[in-house]
C-alpha cells in the first residue's frame, strides 16, 4: 500500500485565503457585477436548444485549479512505498567443528578446539538475527544441535564440547558436509551456508569432499572452509624432547570444496587470525533488513508545477473564444 504525505505541509495553508476569495466570488461578486438594460422585444428572441452558459466561467475555474496546484507544489507532495519486512528473519548458518585429536594441539593457546569455540560464539553473538547449528566431527559426523534461534543454548553446548565427545581419530570432511545437507533440508532460509573448521586431511568416511560439495551447491548451500592451525609447529616428545610437527592440511581439497559451493577458504596460522577470518566471513553474508530508509520515497510535485501550466494555458485559450466575456473583469 502506498502511503501520500507532505513534506511541507504548512505551504497548504495558503489555500484558505484562496478558498475565502472563491467564496466571495460565488456570494458577493455576483451583486456588484454591472447590469446593461436593453429595449427588444421578447417575443422575437428564441431560447437556443443548448446552453453554454457556464462556459464563461471556465477561465476563473481554471485560474483557480491552478493556484491550487501550485500551491500542492509548495507543500511538496511524496509518495512512500509499502514497508514489507522479509518473512526469513536472516540466514541459516550450520557450523562444522572438528573434534579430532589434533584438534587438541597446543600452538594455539590453550589448543586449537578451544580457540575455535571461543571465536564460534563470538561469530554467534555477532549475528542475532541468524539461525545457527552445530556439527561436529572426527572419524564421523553428527548433528550436535538443529538449527536455531536459541543462541545462549547453542553457545552453551559448544561450551561443553570437550575431546573425546566422539572417535576422534581421523577427519572426516565428506561426512561433515553430507550432515549439513541432510540438516538443511528442513530449511526454508534463502541463504544456507557452512563454515567448516578443520585442522586435518580428509582421510575418514564413505564420502569423498569433493562429491559431497558438488551436491551442496546443487542445493544452493555454500561451504566455507578454514584451516586451523600453524604450519609447523614444536611438540614434546616424552622421548626425543621437542619434536618439530607440521599440520596436515589437504589444502587444495578445502580450496576445491569452497569454490565448487561458491564461497572461499581461508588459512589461520594464529587465534588472531582465525578472529579475523569470521570478520570476513561476516562481511561476505551480510544481511539486508528493512528500514525506514527502506521506503522508496518520491517527490510528486513537478506532477502539480505541469497540471498548474497545464490549467493556466486553458485559462487563457477560453479567454480570447467567444465564450468568454470581458465584461466579467
Amino acid at each position: 500500500m502506498t502511503s501520500f504525505t507532505f513534506a511541507d505541509p504548512w505551504f497548504l495553508i495558503l489555500l484558505l485565503p484562496l478558498l475565502g476569495w472563491i467564496a466571495w466570488y460565488i456570494l458577493v461578486y455576483p451583486t456588484k457585477r454591472l447590469r446593461l438594460s436593453l429595449s427588444y422585444d421578447p417575443g422575437k428572441l428564441h431560447s437556443g436548444k443548448l446552453s453554454l452558459q457556464f462556459l464563461r466561467w471556465l477561465p476563473v475555474i481554471l485560474r483557480v485549479l491552478t493556484l491550487v496546484c501550485w500551491i500542492l507544489a509548495l507543500a511538496r507532495p511524496q509518495s512512500a512505498g509499502e514497508l514489507r519486512l522479509r518473512e526469513e528473519d536472516g540466514i541459516d548458518i550450520l557450523l562444522s567443528l572438528d573434534v579430532s585429536a589434533s584438534m587438541e594441539t597446543e600452538d594455539f593457546l590453550p589448543n586449537r578446539l578451544e580457540v575455535a569455540k571461543s571465536v564460534s560464539k563470538e561469530f554467534i553473538q555477532g549475528r542475532p538475527q541468524d539461525r545457527f547449528g552445530l556439527i561436529v566431527f572426527a572419524e564421523d559426523a553428527f548433528t550436535y544441535v538443529p538449527l536455531t534461534m536459541d543462541h545462549d543454548l547453542l553457545q552453551n553446548l559448544i561450551s561443553q564440547i570437550k575431546p573425546g565427545i566422539m572417535p576422534k581419530q581421523g577427519t572426516a570432511v565428506g561426512s561433515a558436509i553430507s550432515a549439513g545437507i541432510n540438516r538443511f533440508q528442513d530449511s526454508e532460509g534463502m541463504t544456507k551456508i557452512m563454515i567448516i573448521l578443520t585442522d586435518g586431511a580428509s582421510n575418514r568416511g564413505k564420502i569423498d569432499p569433493l562429491n559431497a560439495a558438488r551436491l551442496a551447491a546443487n542445493r544452493g548451500i555454500r561451504v566455507y572452509t578454514v584451516g586451523v592451525g600453524k604450519e609447523s609447529f614444536t611438540v614434546q616428545d616424552p622421548t626425543r624432547g621437542n619434536v618439530t610437527q607440521q599440520t596436515d592440511l589437504d589444502i587444495p581439497i578445502l580450496q576445491q570444496v569452497s569454490e565448487i559451493t561458491g564461497a572461499r577458504f581461508f588459512r589461520a596460522n594464529s587465534p588472531e587470525a582465525l578472529q579475523d577470518i569470521f570478520v570476513s566471513i561476516n562481511e561476505l553474508e551480510k544481511n539486508v533488513f528493512a528500514s525506514e530508509n527502506d521506503r522508496r520515497i518520491e517527490d510528486r510535485y513537478p506532477f502539480f508545477i505541469k497540471a498548474g501550466f497545464l490549467l493556466i494555458t486553458l485559462s487563457l485559450i477560453f479567454q480570447v473564444l467567444s465564450w468568454y466575456n470581458p465584461l466579467e473583469e
